[in-house]
C-alpha cells in the first residue's frame, strides 16, 4: 500500500460510524423504536466486521501475539452470527419462548468480542512512553512521565 492510499481514512470513518451506531442501538431499546434499533444494530455489526478485517490487515505483523488474538476474536465474532440469526428467526417467525433472551445473549457476546478485539491493542502499546512537560519557570520544571 502506498502513502497516497485512502484506505486508512475509510477505516477511520468506519470506526467512527460503527461506534455511533452502537451508541444508538444501546440507547434506543427495541421497545421504544424497533426499526431504528434493528437498523442501527445490523449496520453496527456489519461495519464491525469491516473494522476487524481492516485493523487486522493494517496491524504490524511484528506484533504476532496481537495479530493472533485479533484473528481468533474476529473469527468468533463472525461465527456468532450463526446462533444470533437462528434465535432471531426463532423469535420473529416462530415466536419460540426464550428465543429472544438467547438472541440477546449472543448480541451482547458480540459486543464483548468487539471490546476484546480493541483491547488487544495493549500488546502493541507495550514499551510506549509518553512524556509531558509543563511550562518553563524559574523554579524546577514540572515533568510527568508515564510508562505503559
Amino acid at each position: 500500500m502506498n502513502e497516497e492510499s485512502n484506505l486508512p481514512n475509510y477505516l477511520f470513518a468506519i470506526g467512527l460510524i460503527r461506534s455511533s451506531l452502537f451508541g444508538l442501538s444501546a440507547f434506543v431499546p427495541s421497545e421504544d423504536d424497533h426499526d431504528l434499533h434493528d437498523m442501527a444494530t445490523i449496520t453496527y455489526t456489519l461495519l464491525t466486521v469491516l473494522w476487524m478485517l481492516g485493523i487486522t490487515f493494517f496491524a504490524q505483523l511484528s506484533y504476532e501475539k496481537a495479530t493472533k488474538y485479533r484473528r481468533r476474536i474476529a473469527q468468533s465474532f463472525v461465527f456468532a452470527f450463526i446462533p444470533l440469526g437462528h434465535y432471531l428467526i426463532q423469535h420473529r417467525l416462530y415466536q419460540v419462548p426464550g428465543a429472544y433472551s438467547k438472541y440477546a445473549l449472543f448480541e451482547w457476546l458480540m459486543v464483548v468480542l468487539d471490546i476484546a478485539f480493541d483491547a488487544v491493542s495493549i500488546f502493541e502499546f507495550q514499551g510506549l512512553e509518553i512524556q509531558t512537560f509543563g511550562p518553563k519557570s524559574s523554579s524546577t520544571p514540572s515533568k510527568a512521565h508515564i510508562d505503559v
